[in-house]
Protein backbone atom coordinates (compact mmCIF):
# COMPACT_ATOMS: atom_id res chain seq x y z
CA UNK A 1 0.00 0.00 0.00
CA UNK A 2 2.85 2.51 0.60
CA UNK A 3 3.67 2.24 -3.11
CA UNK A 4 0.22 3.66 -3.91
CA UNK A 5 -0.52 5.91 -0.91
CA UNK A 6 2.44 8.23 -0.36
CA UNK A 7 1.08 9.54 2.96
CA UNK A 8 2.33 6.37 4.68
CA UNK A 9 5.74 7.01 6.28
CA UNK A 10 6.32 3.49 7.59
CA UNK A 11 4.43 0.27 7.10
CA UNK A 12 5.25 -2.90 9.02
CA UNK A 13 3.31 -6.11 9.31
CA UNK A 14 3.78 -9.71 10.36
CA UNK A 15 2.54 -12.76 12.18
CA UNK A 16 2.48 -13.04 15.95
CA UNK A 17 5.67 -14.62 17.33
CA UNK A 18 3.68 -16.29 20.12
CA UNK A 19 6.20 -15.25 22.79
CA UNK A 20 3.48 -14.77 25.37
CA UNK A 21 -0.26 -14.85 25.59
CA UNK A 22 -1.27 -14.15 22.00
CA UNK A 23 -4.04 -11.65 21.43
CA UNK A 24 -3.85 -11.52 17.63
CA UNK A 25 -2.57 -13.64 14.78
CA UNK A 26 -1.25 -10.77 12.67
CA UNK A 27 -0.33 -7.11 13.10
CA UNK A 28 -0.07 -4.15 10.78
CA UNK A 29 1.48 -0.83 11.87
CA UNK A 30 1.26 2.23 9.65
CA UNK A 31 2.93 5.53 10.61
CA UNK A 32 1.89 8.97 9.36
CA UNK A 33 3.30 12.47 9.77
CA UNK A 34 -0.01 14.00 10.86
CA UNK A 35 -3.48 13.04 12.03
CA UNK A 36 -4.80 14.55 8.80
CA UNK A 37 -2.58 12.19 6.79
CA UNK A 38 -4.05 9.24 8.70
CA UNK A 39 -7.61 10.37 7.89
CA UNK A 40 -6.73 10.85 4.23
CA UNK A 41 -5.22 7.33 4.16
CA UNK A 42 -8.25 5.89 5.95
CA UNK A 43 -10.60 7.19 3.26
CA UNK A 44 -8.26 6.71 0.30
CA UNK A 45 -10.06 4.78 -2.48
CA UNK A 46 -7.25 2.20 -2.76
CA UNK A 47 -7.34 1.52 0.99
CA UNK A 48 -11.14 1.31 1.07
CA UNK A 49 -11.17 -1.04 -1.95
CA UNK A 50 -8.54 -3.27 -0.34
CA UNK A 51 -10.54 -3.54 2.88
CA UNK A 52 -13.86 -4.21 1.16
CA UNK A 53 -12.70 -6.57 -1.58
CA UNK A 54 -9.76 -8.42 -0.05
CA UNK A 55 -9.12 -8.04 3.68
CA UNK A 56 -12.72 -8.20 4.88
CA UNK A 57 -13.05 -11.79 3.68
CA UNK A 58 -10.07 -13.12 5.65
CA UNK A 59 -10.17 -11.04 8.87
CA UNK A 60 -12.26 -12.31 11.78
CA UNK A 61 -11.79 -9.23 13.98
CA UNK A 62 -9.89 -5.96 14.08
CA UNK A 63 -8.37 -4.02 16.97
CA UNK A 64 -7.25 -0.46 16.29
CA UNK A 65 -5.15 1.97 18.25
CA UNK A 66 -3.85 5.41 17.35
CA UNK A 67 -1.14 7.08 19.38
CA UNK A 68 1.41 9.88 19.06
CA UNK A 69 5.07 8.95 18.86
CA UNK A 70 7.37 11.27 20.82
CA UNK A 71 9.87 13.13 18.62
Amino acid sequence: MPEVIDLIRRYDHGEDLELGTATADYVLVADFDTVEDYWAYSGHPYHVDFLQNHAQHIIASVERVQYRVAP
